[in-house]
Protein backbone atom coordinates (compact mmCIF):
# COMPACT_ATOMS: atom_id res chain seq x y z
CA UNK A 1 0.00 0.00 0.00
CA UNK A 2 2.66 2.61 0.74
CA UNK A 3 4.45 1.53 -2.52
CA UNK A 4 1.46 2.45 -4.27
CA UNK A 5 0.83 5.59 -2.46
CA UNK A 6 4.48 6.74 -3.61
CA UNK A 7 3.71 6.20 -6.80
CA UNK A 8 0.86 8.17 -6.69
CA UNK A 9 2.45 10.96 -5.57
CA UNK A 10 4.97 10.49 -7.64
CA UNK A 11 2.70 11.16 -10.63
CA UNK A 12 0.95 13.87 -8.65
CA UNK A 13 4.35 15.73 -8.22
CA UNK A 14 5.36 16.00 -11.84
CA UNK A 15 1.78 16.69 -13.13
CA UNK A 16 2.02 19.72 -10.48
CA UNK A 17 5.49 20.76 -10.45
CA UNK A 18 8.06 21.82 -13.15
CA UNK A 19 10.22 19.35 -14.18
CA UNK A 20 13.57 19.79 -13.64
CA UNK A 21 16.65 19.18 -16.00
CA UNK A 22 18.26 16.38 -16.40
CA UNK A 23 21.21 17.60 -14.58
CA UNK A 24 19.41 18.62 -11.70
CA UNK A 25 17.40 15.59 -11.17
CA UNK A 26 20.97 13.98 -10.88
CA UNK A 27 22.06 16.47 -8.47
CA UNK A 28 18.39 16.05 -6.34
CA UNK A 29 17.86 12.50 -6.37
CA UNK A 30 19.28 11.36 -3.62
CA UNK A 31 17.35 14.27 -1.70
CA UNK A 32 14.36 13.30 -3.41
CA UNK A 33 14.37 10.17 -2.05
CA UNK A 34 15.21 10.81 1.66
CA UNK A 35 11.73 13.10 1.35
CA UNK A 36 7.84 11.93 0.66
CA UNK A 37 6.96 12.66 -3.00
CA UNK A 38 3.92 14.57 -1.14
CA UNK A 39 6.46 17.04 0.04
CA UNK A 40 8.66 19.71 -1.79
CA UNK A 41 11.54 18.63 -3.49
CA UNK A 42 13.67 21.54 -1.24
CA UNK A 43 12.88 23.18 1.86
CA UNK A 44 10.42 25.78 1.69
CA UNK A 45 7.45 27.23 3.84
CA UNK A 46 4.65 25.75 4.37
CA UNK A 47 1.81 27.05 1.81
CA UNK A 48 -2.22 28.12 2.31
CA UNK A 49 -4.65 26.39 -0.49
CA UNK A 50 -4.41 30.26 -2.05
CA UNK A 51 -0.45 29.87 -2.29
CA UNK A 52 0.48 32.00 0.55
CA UNK A 53 2.97 31.35 2.63
CA UNK A 54 2.35 30.07 6.53
CA UNK A 55 5.35 29.31 9.00
CA UNK A 56 5.99 25.87 9.23
CA UNK A 57 4.20 24.58 13.08
CA UNK A 58 6.67 24.13 15.75
CA UNK A 59 7.33 20.60 16.89
CA UNK A 60 5.45 19.07 19.47
CA UNK A 61 6.68 19.80 22.85
CA UNK A 62 8.51 17.15 24.21
CA UNK A 63 6.62 16.67 27.62
CA UNK A 64 4.13 16.32 25.25
CA UNK A 65 5.36 13.06 23.93
CA UNK A 66 6.48 12.24 27.10
CA UNK A 67 2.70 12.40 28.63
CA UNK A 68 1.38 10.65 25.39
CA UNK A 69 3.79 7.77 25.59
CA UNK A 70 3.44 7.54 29.33
CA UNK A 71 -0.41 7.08 28.57
CA UNK A 72 0.24 4.07 26.30
CA UNK A 73 2.32 2.36 27.83
CA UNK A 74 0.02 2.13 31.26
CA UNK A 75 -2.57 0.01 29.95
CA UNK A 76 0.32 -2.56 28.87
CA UNK A 77 2.42 -2.59 32.12
CA UNK A 78 -1.10 -3.60 33.60
CA UNK A 79 -1.68 -6.06 31.20
CA UNK A 80 1.78 -7.35 31.73
CA UNK A 81 0.34 -7.48 35.57
CA UNK A 82 -2.25 -9.41 35.17
CA UNK A 83 -0.05 -11.95 32.85
CA UNK A 84 2.17 -12.47 35.77
CA UNK A 85 -0.72 -14.57 37.25
CA UNK A 86 -0.92 -17.12 34.20
CA UNK A 87 -0.99 -20.59 34.89
CA UNK A 88 -1.91 -23.39 32.72
CA UNK A 89 -5.85 -23.65 31.22
CA UNK A 90 -7.31 -25.88 28.76
CA UNK A 91 -5.20 -27.13 25.46
CA UNK A 92 -2.27 -26.11 27.30
CA UNK A 93 -2.60 -29.60 29.40
CA UNK A 94 -2.34 -31.17 25.97
CA UNK A 95 0.54 -29.81 24.54
CA UNK A 96 2.64 -29.80 27.68
CA UNK A 97 1.25 -33.71 28.09
CA UNK A 98 2.43 -34.83 24.89
CA UNK A 99 5.56 -33.07 25.07
CA UNK A 100 5.97 -34.99 27.89
CA UNK A 101 5.08 -38.36 26.93
CA UNK A 102 6.25 -38.35 22.59
CA UNK A 103 9.39 -35.56 23.10
CA UNK A 104 9.71 -32.70 20.84
CA UNK A 105 9.89 -34.45 17.19
CA UNK A 106 6.94 -36.82 18.30
CA UNK A 107 4.70 -34.35 19.48
CA UNK A 108 5.11 -32.67 16.17
CA UNK A 109 4.06 -36.00 14.20
CA UNK A 110 1.69 -36.74 16.76
CA UNK A 111 -0.37 -33.19 16.77
CA UNK A 112 -0.03 -32.83 12.62
CA UNK A 113 -1.27 -36.50 11.95
CA UNK A 114 -3.85 -37.22 14.84
CA UNK A 115 -5.27 -33.47 15.49
CA UNK A 116 -4.14 -30.66 14.25
CA UNK A 117 -2.42 -29.20 10.80
CA UNK A 118 -1.09 -26.22 12.67
CA UNK A 119 2.47 -27.21 11.81
CA UNK A 120 4.51 -24.17 13.04
CA UNK A 121 2.48 -23.78 15.91
CA UNK A 122 2.88 -26.96 17.48
CA UNK A 123 6.75 -26.30 16.98
CA UNK A 124 6.43 -23.18 18.88
CA UNK A 125 4.42 -23.93 21.80
CA UNK A 126 6.27 -27.75 22.08
CA UNK A 127 9.43 -25.64 22.16
CA UNK A 128 8.07 -23.06 24.41
CA UNK A 129 6.94 -25.82 26.66
CA UNK A 130 10.43 -27.09 27.03
CA UNK A 131 11.26 -24.31 29.44
CA UNK A 132 8.50 -25.52 32.00
CA UNK A 133 5.56 -23.74 33.74
CA UNK A 134 8.28 -20.39 34.71
CA UNK A 135 8.03 -19.10 31.27
CA UNK A 136 4.13 -19.24 31.51
CA UNK A 137 3.76 -15.68 33.75
CA UNK A 138 6.27 -14.35 31.32
CA UNK A 139 4.82 -14.94 28.03
CA UNK A 140 2.22 -12.29 27.93
CA UNK A 141 5.01 -8.92 29.33
CA UNK A 142 7.47 -11.11 26.96
CA UNK A 143 5.02 -10.83 23.70
CA UNK A 144 4.21 -7.21 24.06
CA UNK A 145 7.71 -6.64 24.18
CA UNK A 146 8.84 -7.92 21.59
CA UNK A 147 5.78 -6.97 19.20
CA UNK A 148 6.59 -3.27 20.76
CA UNK A 149 10.39 -3.49 19.65
CA UNK A 150 9.66 -5.34 15.92
CA UNK A 151 7.01 -2.79 15.41
CA UNK A 152 9.67 0.08 16.21
CA UNK A 153 12.13 -1.66 13.99
CA UNK A 154 9.17 -2.16 11.30
CA UNK A 155 8.29 1.63 10.90
CA UNK A 156 11.84 2.73 11.22
CA UNK A 157 12.28 1.00 7.85
CA UNK A 158 9.77 3.25 6.71
CA UNK A 159 11.78 6.42 6.43
CA UNK A 160 12.42 6.99 3.12
CA UNK A 161 8.48 6.53 2.45
CA UNK A 162 7.88 9.17 5.68
CA UNK A 163 10.71 10.68 6.85
CA UNK A 164 9.33 11.33 10.25
CA UNK A 165 10.02 7.58 11.44
CA UNK A 166 13.61 8.23 11.18
CA UNK A 167 13.03 9.31 14.61
CA UNK A 168 12.80 6.51 16.66
CA UNK A 169 10.61 8.15 19.67
CA UNK A 170 8.24 8.70 17.46
CA UNK A 171 8.36 4.91 15.56
CA UNK A 172 8.24 3.63 19.62
CA UNK A 173 4.71 6.14 20.54
CA UNK A 174 3.19 4.58 16.75
CA UNK A 175 4.18 1.14 17.86
CA UNK A 176 2.79 1.44 21.16
CA UNK A 177 -0.55 3.12 19.60
CA UNK A 178 -0.86 0.19 17.78
CA UNK A 179 0.03 -2.65 20.52
CA UNK A 180 -2.65 -0.87 22.35
CA UNK A 181 -5.08 0.10 20.14
CA UNK A 182 -5.25 -4.21 18.97
CA UNK A 183 -5.07 -5.14 23.01
CA UNK A 184 -7.70 -3.02 24.07
CA UNK A 185 -9.96 -3.62 21.32
CA UNK A 186 -9.76 -7.17 20.94
CA UNK A 187 -13.05 -9.01 22.47
CA UNK A 188 -11.53 -11.67 24.16
CA UNK A 189 -7.75 -10.64 25.66
CA UNK A 190 -7.72 -13.33 27.93
CA UNK A 191 -7.39 -15.47 25.62
CA UNK A 192 -5.14 -13.22 22.88
CA UNK A 193 -3.15 -12.32 25.07
CA UNK A 194 -2.56 -14.44 28.82
CA UNK A 195 -3.29 -17.98 27.88
CA UNK A 196 -0.47 -19.37 26.42
CA UNK A 197 -2.46 -21.50 23.58
CA UNK A 198 -4.01 -18.37 21.99
CA UNK A 199 -0.69 -16.34 22.11
CA UNK A 200 0.88 -18.38 20.22
CA UNK A 201 -1.50 -19.00 17.29
CA UNK A 202 -2.73 -16.14 16.73
CA UNK A 203 -0.77 -12.80 18.31
CA UNK A 204 3.26 -14.32 17.33
CA UNK A 205 1.94 -14.11 13.76
CA UNK A 206 0.93 -10.90 13.68
CA UNK A 207 4.67 -10.25 15.12
CA UNK A 208 6.28 -11.98 12.38
CA UNK A 209 4.16 -10.00 9.88
CA UNK A 210 5.34 -6.72 11.60
CA UNK A 211 8.45 -8.31 11.21
CA UNK A 212 8.37 -9.42 7.19
CA UNK A 213 6.85 -5.61 6.89
CA UNK A 214 10.13 -4.17 7.85
CA UNK A 215 12.52 -6.94 6.23
CA UNK A 216 10.87 -6.20 2.60
CA UNK A 217 10.84 -2.18 3.88
CA UNK A 218 14.60 -2.77 3.88
CA UNK A 219 15.43 -4.82 0.93
CA UNK A 220 13.29 -2.83 -1.44
CA UNK A 221 15.23 0.44 0.25
CA UNK A 222 18.49 -1.15 -0.33
CA UNK A 223 17.66 -2.08 -3.52
CA UNK A 224 17.03 1.27 -4.76
CA UNK A 225 19.90 3.27 -3.67
CA UNK A 226 21.95 0.13 -5.74
CA UNK A 227 23.15 -0.86 -2.45
CA UNK A 228 22.12 -4.98 -4.06
CA UNK A 229 19.73 -7.16 -3.42
CA UNK A 230 21.34 -10.81 -2.70
CA UNK A 231 19.24 -13.94 -3.95
CA UNK A 232 19.69 -15.15 -0.18
CA UNK A 233 17.47 -12.76 1.20
CA UNK A 234 14.43 -14.21 -0.86
CA UNK A 235 14.76 -17.15 1.55
CA UNK A 236 14.30 -14.89 4.56
CA UNK A 237 11.21 -13.02 2.28
CA UNK A 238 10.02 -16.78 2.28
CA UNK A 239 10.84 -18.40 5.51
CA UNK A 240 8.94 -15.76 7.39
CA UNK A 241 5.34 -16.46 5.53
CA UNK A 242 5.60 -20.07 5.59
CA UNK A 243 6.47 -20.09 9.43
CA UNK A 244 3.99 -17.37 10.33
CA UNK A 245 1.39 -19.67 7.77
CA UNK A 246 1.88 -22.41 9.71
CA UNK A 247 -0.04 -20.80 13.19
CA UNK A 248 -3.02 -20.66 12.14
CA UNK A 249 -5.73 -20.78 9.04
CA UNK A 250 -7.01 -16.94 10.36
CA UNK A 251 -3.95 -15.39 9.65
CA UNK A 252 -2.71 -17.71 7.08
CA UNK A 253 -6.00 -16.06 4.74
CA UNK A 254 -5.07 -12.67 5.79
CA UNK A 255 -1.38 -13.27 4.77
CA UNK A 256 -2.30 -14.21 1.54
CA UNK A 257 -5.11 -11.60 0.62
CA UNK A 258 -1.64 -9.33 1.47
CA UNK A 259 0.57 -10.39 -0.25
CA UNK A 260 -1.39 -10.94 -3.42
CA UNK A 261 -2.97 -7.56 -3.31
CA UNK A 262 0.57 -6.14 -2.74
CA UNK A 263 2.30 -7.96 -5.50
CA UNK A 264 -1.04 -6.86 -7.77
CA UNK A 265 -0.38 -3.79 -7.17
CA UNK A 266 3.41 -3.59 -7.70
CA UNK A 267 2.52 -5.36 -10.99
CA UNK A 268 -0.20 -2.65 -11.89
CA UNK A 269 2.13 0.31 -10.78
CA UNK A 270 5.33 -0.32 -12.45
CA UNK A 271 8.33 1.94 -10.56
CA UNK A 272 11.92 1.46 -9.47
CA UNK A 273 10.22 0.03 -5.99
CA UNK A 274 7.94 -1.78 -6.90
CA UNK A 275 9.94 -3.81 -8.82
CA UNK A 276 13.00 -4.51 -6.05
CA UNK A 277 9.40 -5.68 -4.15
CA UNK A 278 7.84 -7.83 -6.34
CA UNK A 279 10.32 -10.69 -6.31
CA UNK A 280 9.39 -10.80 -2.70
CA UNK A 281 5.96 -10.75 -2.47
CA UNK A 282 5.72 -13.27 -5.32
CA UNK A 283 7.92 -15.62 -2.87
CA UNK A 284 6.05 -15.03 0.19
CA UNK A 285 2.70 -15.90 -1.50
CA UNK A 286 4.46 -18.87 -2.65
CA UNK A 287 5.66 -19.68 1.07
CA UNK A 288 1.80 -18.97 2.04
CA UNK A 289 0.55 -21.37 -1.06
CA UNK A 290 2.60 -23.44 0.43
CA UNK A 291 1.90 -23.56 4.20
CA UNK A 292 -2.22 -24.25 3.00
CA UNK A 293 -0.76 -27.17 1.38
CA UNK A 294 0.95 -29.07 4.11
CA UNK A 295 -2.11 -28.24 6.31
CA UNK A 296 -4.72 -28.90 3.64
CA UNK A 297 -2.54 -32.42 3.29
CA UNK A 298 -3.00 -32.98 7.02
CA UNK A 299 -5.54 -36.33 8.29
CA UNK A 300 -7.15 -34.52 10.64
CA UNK A 301 -8.25 -31.64 8.42
CA UNK A 302 -10.84 -34.08 6.72
CA UNK A 303 -11.84 -35.35 10.64
CA UNK A 304 -12.69 -31.37 11.78
CA UNK A 305 -14.47 -30.47 8.70
CA UNK A 306 -16.57 -34.32 7.83
CA UNK A 307 -20.39 -32.55 7.91
CA UNK A 308 -19.52 -29.31 8.97
CA UNK A 309 -17.97 -28.04 5.84
CA UNK A 310 -21.24 -25.50 3.90
CA UNK A 311 -20.86 -24.57 0.38
CA UNK A 312 -18.12 -21.77 -1.09
CA UNK A 313 -21.11 -19.49 -1.60
CA UNK A 314 -22.27 -19.59 1.93
CA UNK A 315 -19.31 -19.51 3.43
CA UNK A 316 -17.92 -16.33 1.43
CA UNK A 317 -21.40 -14.86 2.25
CA UNK A 318 -21.02 -14.93 5.89
CA UNK A 319 -17.32 -13.96 5.79
CA UNK A 320 -18.52 -10.76 4.52
CA UNK A 321 -21.35 -9.84 6.69
CA UNK A 322 -18.98 -10.82 9.77
CA UNK A 323 -16.48 -8.64 8.84
CA UNK A 324 -18.37 -5.82 7.96
CA UNK A 325 -20.79 -5.92 11.47
CA UNK A 326 -17.22 -6.45 12.72
CA UNK A 327 -16.14 -3.00 11.76
CA UNK A 328 -19.96 -1.81 12.81
CA UNK A 329 -18.99 -3.05 16.17
CA UNK A 330 -15.51 -1.68 16.24
CA UNK A 331 -16.89 1.81 15.53
CA UNK A 332 -19.74 1.87 18.40
CA UNK A 333 -17.34 0.31 20.97
CA UNK A 334 -14.19 1.90 20.32
CA UNK A 335 -14.75 5.25 19.34
CA UNK A 336 -12.32 7.14 21.33
CA UNK A 337 -9.29 4.37 20.58
CA UNK A 338 -10.17 5.46 16.60
CA UNK A 339 -9.84 9.14 17.12
CA UNK A 340 -6.77 8.62 19.16
CA UNK A 341 -5.41 6.52 16.01
CA UNK A 342 -6.29 9.23 13.96
CA UNK A 343 -4.92 12.11 15.82
CA UNK A 344 -1.81 10.76 17.53
CA UNK A 345 0.33 10.14 14.30
CA UNK A 346 -0.55 14.05 12.87
CA UNK A 347 0.82 15.49 16.10
CA UNK A 348 3.77 13.45 16.07
CA UNK A 349 4.06 14.23 12.48
CA UNK A 350 3.99 18.18 13.16
CA UNK A 351 7.69 20.57 12.66
CA UNK A 352 10.42 19.65 11.23
CA UNK A 353 10.93 15.65 10.64
CA UNK A 354 13.99 14.21 11.17
CA UNK A 355 17.27 15.23 8.74
CA UNK A 356 16.66 18.30 8.32
CA UNK A 357 13.71 18.05 5.48
CA UNK A 358 10.94 20.14 5.69
CA UNK A 359 7.56 18.90 6.76
CA UNK A 360 4.88 18.14 4.09
CA UNK A 361 4.79 21.49 2.27
CA UNK A 362 3.11 21.25 -0.72
CA UNK A 363 -0.79 21.88 -0.89
CA UNK A 364 -2.70 18.37 -0.81
CA UNK A 365 -6.06 17.91 -1.71
CA UNK A 366 -8.10 16.84 0.83
CA UNK A 367 -10.33 15.14 -2.40
CA UNK A 368 -7.28 13.27 -3.27
CA UNK A 369 -6.63 12.03 0.32
CA UNK A 370 -10.16 10.60 0.41
CA UNK A 371 -9.71 8.70 -3.00
CA UNK A 372 -6.65 7.40 -1.47
CA UNK A 373 -7.86 6.33 1.84
CA UNK A 374 -11.24 4.95 0.17
CA UNK A 375 -9.18 2.69 -2.19
CA UNK A 376 -7.07 1.93 1.14
CA UNK A 377 -10.41 1.44 3.61
CA UNK A 378 -11.91 -1.10 0.68
CA UNK A 379 -8.69 -3.10 0.80
CA UNK A 380 -8.42 -3.45 4.29
CA UNK A 381 -11.86 -3.75 5.01
CA UNK A 382 -11.68 -6.98 2.13
CA UNK A 383 -8.96 -8.27 4.16
CA UNK A 384 -10.27 -8.38 7.28
CA UNK A 385 -13.45 -10.33 5.90
CA UNK A 386 -11.16 -12.79 4.46
CA UNK A 387 -9.99 -13.42 8.53
CA UNK A 388 -12.99 -14.74 9.09
CA UNK A 389 -13.42 -17.08 6.15
CA UNK A 390 -11.27 -20.31 6.93
CA UNK A 391 -13.71 -20.36 10.01
CA UNK A 392 -17.13 -20.59 7.98
CA UNK A 393 -15.49 -22.35 5.19
CA UNK A 394 -13.90 -25.23 7.60
CA UNK A 395 -16.57 -25.59 9.99
CA UNK A 396 -19.05 -23.54 9.26
CA UNK A 397 -19.43 -21.69 11.98
CA UNK A 398 -18.43 -18.23 14.22
CA UNK A 399 -14.58 -18.26 14.21
CA UNK A 400 -13.90 -17.77 18.10
CA UNK A 401 -13.18 -14.24 19.93
CA UNK A 402 -9.80 -14.91 20.47
CA UNK A 403 -9.03 -14.96 17.04
CA UNK A 404 -10.57 -11.44 16.68
CA UNK A 405 -7.22 -9.99 17.44
CA UNK A 406 -5.72 -10.80 13.91
CA UNK A 407 -8.21 -8.61 11.70
CA UNK A 408 -8.60 -6.09 14.96
CA UNK A 409 -4.62 -5.80 13.93
CA UNK A 410 -6.18 -4.73 10.38
CA UNK A 411 -8.03 -1.78 11.16
CA UNK A 412 -5.98 -0.63 13.74
CA UNK A 413 -3.24 -0.24 11.26
CA UNK A 414 -5.95 1.38 8.84
CA UNK A 415 -6.67 3.77 11.01
CA UNK A 416 -2.83 4.56 11.93
CA UNK A 417 -1.71 4.79 8.03
CA UNK A 418 -5.25 7.06 7.38
CA UNK A 419 -4.02 9.35 10.65
CA UNK A 420 -0.57 9.44 8.84
CA UNK A 421 -1.40 10.70 5.43
CA UNK A 422 -4.56 13.12 6.96
CA UNK A 423 -1.90 14.86 8.80
CA UNK A 424 -0.94 17.55 5.59
CA UNK A 425 -4.58 18.33 5.79
CA UNK A 426 -4.73 18.30 8.88
CA UNK A 427 -2.05 20.52 9.52
CA UNK A 428 -3.48 22.89 7.00
CA UNK A 429 -6.32 23.13 8.36
CA UNK A 430 -5.48 23.98 11.81
CA UNK A 431 -3.00 26.34 10.81
CA UNK A 432 -4.43 29.07 12.30
CA UNK A 433 -5.06 26.96 15.85
CA UNK A 434 -2.63 27.33 18.78
CA UNK A 435 -0.65 24.74 18.88
CA UNK A 436 -1.39 24.45 22.50
CA UNK A 437 -4.95 23.66 21.73
CA UNK A 438 -4.16 21.28 19.28
CA UNK A 439 -2.11 19.13 22.13
CA UNK A 440 -4.34 19.76 24.46
CA UNK A 441 -7.35 18.24 22.61
CA UNK A 442 -4.92 14.97 21.34
CA UNK A 443 -4.49 14.49 25.34
CA UNK A 444 -7.30 14.87 25.95
CA UNK A 445 -8.01 11.85 23.91
CA UNK A 446 -4.87 10.11 25.31
CA UNK A 447 -7.00 9.71 28.61
CA UNK A 448 -8.52 6.37 26.42
CA UNK A 449 -5.64 4.39 27.70
CA UNK A 450 -5.63 5.69 30.72
CA UNK A 451 -9.43 4.97 31.47
CA UNK A 452 -8.46 1.50 29.83
CA UNK A 453 -5.18 1.09 32.41
CA UNK A 454 -7.91 1.91 35.50
CA UNK A 455 -10.56 -0.32 34.22
CA UNK A 456 -8.10 -3.18 33.98
CA UNK A 457 -6.10 -2.79 37.01
CA UNK A 458 -8.96 -4.97 39.47
CA UNK A 459 -7.75 -8.11 37.44
CA UNK A 460 -4.92 -8.22 38.94
CA UNK A 461 -5.54 -9.47 42.69
CA UNK A 462 -8.63 -11.66 40.83
CA UNK A 463 -5.57 -13.24 39.06
CA UNK A 464 -3.60 -13.00 41.75
CA UNK A 465 -6.09 -15.20 43.84
CA UNK A 466 -6.05 -17.88 41.29
CA UNK A 467 -2.39 -18.35 40.61
CA UNK A 468 -1.91 -18.57 44.03
CA UNK A 469 -5.03 -21.54 44.33
CA UNK A 470 -3.82 -22.94 41.25
CA UNK A 471 -0.01 -23.60 41.99
CA UNK A 472 -1.41 -25.26 46.40
CA UNK A 473 -3.30 -27.57 43.93
CA UNK A 474 -0.24 -28.29 41.32
CA UNK A 475 1.77 -28.74 44.47
CA UNK A 476 -0.74 -31.11 45.70
CA UNK A 477 -1.04 -33.11 42.70
CA UNK A 478 2.50 -33.66 42.50
CA UNK A 479 3.38 -34.30 46.02
CA UNK A 480 0.64 -37.37 45.74
CA UNK A 481 1.79 -38.43 42.46
CA UNK A 482 5.41 -38.84 44.32
CA UNK A 483 3.96 -40.65 46.47
CA UNK A 484 2.78 -43.20 44.49
CA UNK A 485 -1.05 -42.20 43.33
CA UNK A 486 -2.04 -42.50 39.95
CA UNK A 487 -6.41 -41.69 40.23
CA UNK A 488 -7.13 -38.54 41.80
CA UNK A 489 -9.95 -36.65 42.72
CA UNK A 490 -9.15 -32.60 43.49
CA UNK A 491 -10.48 -29.95 44.36
CA UNK A 492 -12.05 -27.47 41.67
CA UNK A 493 -10.74 -24.48 40.52
CA UNK A 494 -13.02 -21.29 39.54
CA UNK A 495 -13.34 -20.48 35.87
CA UNK A 496 -10.30 -18.46 34.60
CA UNK A 497 -9.20 -17.36 31.26
CA UNK A 498 -12.66 -18.73 29.90
CA UNK A 499 -11.83 -22.17 30.39
CA UNK A 500 -13.05 -24.49 33.28
CA UNK A 501 -11.17 -26.83 35.06
CA UNK A 502 -11.64 -30.79 34.71
CA UNK A 503 -14.83 -32.24 35.52
CA UNK A 504 -16.04 -35.10 37.70
CA UNK A 505 -15.55 -37.09 34.72
CA UNK A 506 -12.37 -38.88 34.66
CA UNK A 507 -13.02 -39.54 31.00
CA UNK A 508 -13.59 -36.40 29.51
CA UNK A 509 -11.12 -35.78 27.08
CA UNK A 510 -9.40 -32.29 29.55
CA UNK A 511 -9.46 -34.82 32.23
CA UNK A 512 -7.39 -37.17 30.39
CA UNK A 513 -5.04 -34.31 28.75
CA UNK A 514 -4.67 -33.10 33.16
CA UNK A 515 -3.65 -37.11 33.87
CA UNK A 516 -1.27 -36.94 30.96
CA UNK A 517 0.46 -34.01 31.83
CA UNK A 518 1.28 -35.10 35.84
CA UNK A 519 1.76 -38.38 34.57
CA UNK A 520 -1.34 -40.13 36.34
CA UNK A 521 -4.08 -43.09 35.29
CA UNK A 522 -6.84 -40.34 35.78
CA UNK A 523 -8.19 -36.85 37.33
CA UNK A 524 -11.22 -35.91 38.36
CA UNK A 525 -12.97 -32.74 40.43
CA UNK A 526 -15.32 -33.24 43.82
CA UNK A 527 -17.88 -31.06 42.13
CA UNK A 528 -18.71 -29.94 38.76
CA UNK A 529 -17.18 -26.73 37.34
CA UNK A 530 -19.20 -23.66 38.95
Amino acid sequence: MLILRQAQDERIWQSSVTPPTAAARRRLAPLCFRIPYDAAVLPMPWRSRSGSSLPAPPATPGYVLSLLGAALLLPLLVYAAVGLFTRYAADDYCTAGILRTEGLLGAQTWWYFGFSPRYAFSFAVSAVELLGLAIVPLLPTLAMLLWLLVLTWALSRFRHVFPRFGSMPVCLLVAALVVFAVLSTTPDIAQSLYWQTGMLTYLLPLMLLSLYAGWLATRVTRAVHGGGDPPLSLLVSGAIPFVAGGMSETYLALQGSVLFLAAAGCLLVPRPATRAALPHLAVGWAASVAALGIIQLSPTVGMREAGLKPPLELALGAAINTGWLFVVRFARHSVFTALLCLALPSVLGAGPVPGGASPDCRNVSPAAVARHLGVVGVASLALIMACFFPAFFAQGGDPPARSHVVPDFVLVCFLVYAGIRLQPVLARLTAGVPRAAVALATGALALTPVVTAVRTLPEVPAAADYAARWDRLDGDIRAARAAGATRLVVAQLPRALGQDYVSTNSRYWFNGCVARYYGLQSIAADQPPG
